[in-house]
């Protein structure tokens, strides 16, 4: 596919190609040694927990210029459920690598598709999800201003790549200083039209997932300019990406991911 230059003008022929790719990785036999290895792990769990989570994990997503959220795969896989094998999922993960949209998306910016790969995560599967989100720890729409921007909706509905016509919650929130040692306050920009006539996420859930971004974005700050030096208005306008759920069972706040 790669070495054919005359496809990324055909983009018939280059999805067929991509298709037939991804295709031959989730039909090729898995490394018997591997999948041993795996299946070990998750045992070790006990019998508490029978699903795992398989994340994707690219060196092509959260490079300078370049998030790529979004763009690939991340598949659950069970000890006791046949409808989710291990293997299944792990290799649905990788082939996701070359989606058409990932790899549009990667030749638009001009990333060597021959140097990417795909790693994967695996963690326990939590349950239904009550809520899930996206926040950033900082103002997307104002620099140098104490606060968070997110994303949040009912259920389990993406706020990435959501269906057609579904619209989520979108907030501010705003932080008495940029340690979030004061009370916040939210201003909603958009209003999921799945919660009915109330916020995807209650005022204590805001707060406590400000608490939660504020500890997460203080742990990996840095100063790219100044190495490990720390300043005030670089703190403030340091983003972290991190991936929230509300588990619906318990109610808990859960973060999926930060980076």
């Amino acid at each position: 596919i790669l070495s054919d230059k005359t496809l990324p003008d055909n983009p018939l022929r280059l999805n067929a190609g991509l298709k037939k790719l991804r295709d031959a990785i989730k039909s090729a036999p898995l490394n018997k040694a591997l999948l041993e290895a795996v299946y070990a792990r998750m045992k070790a769990g006990g019998s508490l927990y029978n699903n795992y989570r398989f994340r994707s994990s690219t060196n092509a997503e959260d490079v300078k210029g370049f998030n790529g959220a979004g763009l690939y795969d991340s598949k659950t896989g069970s000890l006791t459920d046949p409808e989710k094998p291990v293997e299944k999922a792990i290799k649905t993960v990788w082939a996701s690598l070359w989606d058409e949209r990932a790899f549009a998306e990667r030749q638009y910016f001009k990333i060597d598709q021959g140097s990417v790969a795909m790693g994967i995560l695996a963690h326990r599967a939590f349950g239904e999800e009550l809520a899930n989100g996206v926040a950033v720890t900082k103002h997307l729409y104002r620099n140098n201003y104490p606060a968070y921007t997110f994303n949040a909706q009912v259920g389990e509905i993406s706020v990435v790549t959501p269906p057609e016509g579904v619209n989520c919650d979108e907030g501010i929130i705003a932080l008495g200083r940029a340690s979030g040692s004061h009370k916040v306050t939210v201003e909603y920009i958009s209003r999921s039209n799945l919660s009915k006539d109330k916020t995807v996420l209650t005022d204590t859930q805001v707060e406590l997932l400000a608490k939660y971004l504020t500890a997460i974005k203080e742990h990996f700050y840095y100063n790219v300019e100044r190495g490990s030096g720390r300043n005030e208005t670089g703190l403030i306008n340091f983003g972290m990406d991190v991936e929230f759920k509300i588990d619906a069972l318990t109610g808990k706040l859960y973060i999926k991911q930060a980076r």
